[in-house]
């Protein structure tokens, strides 16, 4: 497995919920999941915190956009972008795993978007017609 970073700012995703019975031991009939995506990180301050590669400032949706909107292989992002073919397929992977938060980002950020160009007018536009 790969490096897990550490630290006061930096949280791998990894979920874990422990059970304990009675006499305080963990009972495996209630034991959830341990989900590990190797190789995602969030990082306060860091792409506004959301899941990403860790080492890089590519997020999650960045490489759901490029896989799905723009019809790039796992292969062509990871020699387009310098990742292993392991970042990519560990960053869709948590995709599949999270689709609702994921997608609620891109939303999000899709609105911000249109909010912005709203606001500001294409000056190449103003020229052009005037």
């Amino acid at each position: 497995m790969g490096h897990m970073p550490s630290g006061p700012d930096t949280t791998d995703c990894r979920f874990e919920e422990h059970v304990y019975n009675r006499e305080g031991l963990q009972s495996d009939a209630h034991m959830k999941k341990l989900e590990v995506y190797a190789h995602i990180v969030r990082t306060a301050g860091t792409c506004g915190g959301r899941p990403r590669i860790d080492g890089h400032r590519i997020s999650v949706s960045d490489i759901v956009i490029w896989h799905d909107r723009l019809g790039l292989t796992p292969e062509e992002i990871a020699e387009r972008y310098r990742l292993s073919l392991a970042e990519v397929h560990s960053a869709l992977a948590y995709y599949f795993d999270h689709v609702d938060e994921i997608q609620a980002e891109m939303d999000a950020a899709e609105k911000l978007e249109e909010r912005v160009r709203r606001g500001n007018p294409s000056l190449l536009k103003k020229q052009v017609r005037g």
